[in-house]
């Protein structure tokens, strides 16, 4: 059985935006997440990865 190259690419791509948004804004960590279905909060219909960077402190409690 062969795979797609899709999960993979999608892997390569996020590494590469996390390097320039480690490099331009020096985060302290990120969240990285898929909302899949609308019970999981996606709201719009396609895929699409959030990359969000985090600093010490800035959770909201």
């Amino acid at each position: 059985m062969s795979r797609s190259p899709q999960p993979a690419s999608l892997l390569q791509l996020l590494d590469q935006a996390k390097a320039m948004i480690d490099a331009e804004f020096q985060p302290d960590a990120c969240n990285i997440g898929i909302n899949d279905g609308r019970a999981a909060g996606q709201t719009v219909p396609h895929l699409h990865i959030h990359l969000i960077p985090r600093y010490a402190g800035d959770y909201l409690r």
